[in-house]
């Protein structure tokens, strides 16, 4: 099953699918970035909120065991050639609220970051 914000709006036999093109979409700004997305590989089910009210928090993504931010980024800010926005408009950092981070890996510290590491 797909559940929008608690209501059923489709089914699925590709759970992960579903989840991995809306991150995609999320990261490449094309849909807003407080749309989280999580499963329940239990029962096969995706769920999608978009409702206000929900925590969400800043994540740096991280790919193949390197954090998307940079020291090169981090000096751009400081600079104030670019703004936290930024970071999340090119898809480096993404906002999780408490669903989206029970399927994610988050690495306290950057040497933390092992294999299956998706956010620091």
């Amino acid at each position: 099953l797909v559940f929008l914000n608690g209501a059923i709006i489709g089914i699925t036999i590709d759970p992960q699918r579903i989840v991995s093109t809306i991150r995609a979409v999320r990261r490449n700004g094309i849909i807003s970035e407080f749309v989280s997305v999580s499963t329940s590989a239990q029962q096969r089910s995706v769920y999608i909120a978009s409702d206000g009210g929900r925590l969400c928090r800043p994540y740096i993504i991280v790919k193949r065991r390197k954090p998307a931010v940079t020291q090169y980024h981090i000096d751009e800010l400081k600079k104030g050639h670019r703004l936290f926005e930024d970071f999340v408009d090119e898809g480096l950092i993404e906002y999780l609220d408490v669903n989206e981070m029970n399927d994610a890996s988050i690495a306290v510290y950057e040497n933390q970051i092992k294999d299956d590491t998706t956010h620091l």
